[in-house]
């Protein structure tokens, strides 16, 4: 997701994508690698393997489960 909303004119068909996702799903589930209380960091290809910024709290992706509906 990070990346397709990175440079959204690029990947048309991604972003159209996660929009109907969203609207046609619900989250049931979600984890990420940073400290209780921080902000997620925007999508930068060098923090994404070596975890530099203090945010980090644990190595890891943002994972978001998501149920669809009527599927």
């Amino acid at each position: 997701r990070g990346r397709a909303f990175a440079d959204q004119q690029r990947v048309p068909e991604a972003v159209a994508f996660y929009k109907a996702l969203d609207r046609e799903s619900e989250v049931v589930f979600r984890a990420n690698p940073f400290g209780a209380g921080e902000k997620q960091l925007p999508f930068q290809f060098d923090f994404s393997f070596n975890y530099y910024p203090l945010a980090y709290e644990k190595p890891g992706p943002v994972m978001t489960v998501h149920r669809l509906d009527d599927c």
